[in-house]
């Protein structure tokens, strides 16, 4: 998987936990620990733009 391709799966995985934040089906802090989790899966550097911190 290129780059490009795994930041592109990370936006889209962070976007339906976004809207599970939305409909109340996760907590905030949740989020949090999953986007963490998602960054780390998609190796997107902890402190890179392009990541979704709340």
């Amino acid at each position: 998987m290129d780059k490009l391709q795994r930041l592109t799966a990370y936006k889209v995985t962070v976007s339906i936990f976004r809207k599970w934040v939305h409909e109340g089906i996760i907590t905030q802090a949740e989020f949090q620990k999953c986007e963490v989790r998602i960054a780390k899966k998609f190796d997107i550097s902890l402190c890179s733009i392009y990541r979704e911190i709340p």
